[in-house]
């Protein structure tokens, strides 16, 4: 005989086996992985070579795991390193999967996108910006933006992967999400928001579009798990955990609450246009920035309670007149004032599109007044829909 017959061991792994059945309510595909490779399996792949794993006794020669632990102990001992689960790829070779996500050119435009902004100097929001010289988006505004997209495309991307035939759902949600970012964005990043500052009614205008159109298109598209999967899965632990804290939870409940969301944008509506702040805001960036930050903030959290299916409609509809009222009665004001209320514009003399103050101002107040009053009745009518076409089969039955 040439020599003992050295005898190959067989460990057995079976692939692993995704359990969640339902992420953010769409069904996933039941998809095995390969624990060696760390990667789906493929249909061409051959599951028997990839769930044994042989080598020789002693952890050496051919078809021996190269783990660091294996080179420390041999003989038998080295049987115990290679239990189910065990990590085989070599943690001194790089992760070829974080190779190829730093090779896609999305996230190095994206740093490049927002070096590019952050090297441009910040211009405050005052009268002395020509419209025909817009000096581009303002930084302030641009990276929050281009960081928010990134954030929902990747969770996005991830969550597509990982659903089933429900992804309909997935989809709606997000076009919603996409319509509401590119309507954030003619308002703000256009030669709009310069020509806001010459004209009170392009101002008004960017601001219709923000609180009327933006927030309820993304507050629609519910993006917070979208979001949340964009992060590592350590840190969409601690974030969930964190929302299910019941002071974090108690204190969304207050804030998304009905009455107290009316009354916070009817508030910051009718403050931020006392002539004082509003003058402030034209004149300070930090103050302007301060400005649009409450009125989209405070118009989301206004949409969130209108637009949420666990609210009554009747309520809704309720407030939504309630608001309507308050915004056209701040509108008609502006509308039947004979002199300007801003300083800065009544500065400028001829407003855009040969406008004095005086008009300019007025057909901004024509603005809030009928169109958003219009659009708020709109919804109210929308959301009392269902409810009045159920009530008469509810008389019936009672």
């Amino acid at each position: 005989m040439d020599g003992p017959v050295r005898r190959r061991r067989r460990l057995v792994r079976p692939p692993a086996v995704r359990r969640q059945r339902q992420l953010l309510g769409l069904p996933l595909r039941r998809r095995a992985l390969d624990p060696a490779a760390g990667r789906r399996l493929r249909p061409g792949d051959d599951r028997r070579r990839m769930d044994v794993l042989d080598r020789p006794r002693g952890g050496q020669g051919r078809g021996a795991l190269r783990h660091p632990a294996l080179f420390r102990c041999g003989g038998r001992g080295d049987r115990r390193h290679l239990l189910p689960g065990h990590p085989v790829r070599d943690p001194r070779q790089p992760d070829r999967a974080g190779v190829r996500a730093m090779r896609r050119p999305a996230p190095r435009l994206l740093l490049c996108l927002v070096l590019a902004v952050s090297a441009r100097p910040a211009l405050a929001h005052t009268a002395s910006v020509e419209p025909h010289r817009w000096p581009g988006p303002e930084p302030w505004m641009l990276i929050p933006m281009l960081v928010a997209v990134g954030l929902h495309a990747t969770g996005f991307l991830r969550l597509r992967r990982r659903s089933g035939p429900g992804r309909g759902e997935l989809d709606r949600r997000g076009r919603l999400f996409a319509a509401g970012m590119i309507v954030l964005g003619g308002a703000t990043l256009t030669p709009l928001h310069a020509l806001g500052a010459r004209s009170f009614t392009a101002h008004m205008v960017e601001h219709e579009l923000i609180m009327l159109a933006a927030a309820p298109l993304l507050v629609l598209a519910r993006p917070l798990g979208v979001l949340l999967w964009a992060f590592p899965a350590a840190a969409r632990r601690g974030l969930a955990e964190v929302a299910r804290n019941d002071a974090a939870a108690g204190a969304w409940r207050t804030i998304t609450d009905p009455v107290l969301a009316t009354v916070l944008q009817a508030a910051a509506l009718w403050i931020w246009h006392l002539p004082s702040l509003f003058d402030l805001a034209l004149r300070s960036e930090a103050w302007h920035a301060a400005q649009h930050l409450s009125f989209f903030i405070a118009a989301l959290l206004f949409w969130q309670a209108m637009l949420s299916p666990r609210r009554s409609p009747w309520m809704a509809a309720a407030l939504l007149f309630v608001t309507s009222m308050a915004t056209g009665a701040l509108g008609a004001f502006m509308a039947l004032s004979e002199s300007p209320w801003y300083g800065p514009y009544a500065a400028l003399g001829l407003a855009a599109f040969g406008l004095t103050p005086s008009q300019d101002q007025q057909l901004a107040g024509v603005l809030m007044w009928a169109p958003g009053g219009l659009f708020h009745a709109l919804i109210a009518v929308l959301l009392l829909a269902p409810a009045l076409r159920n009530a008469p089969r509810e008389a019936a039955h009672g």
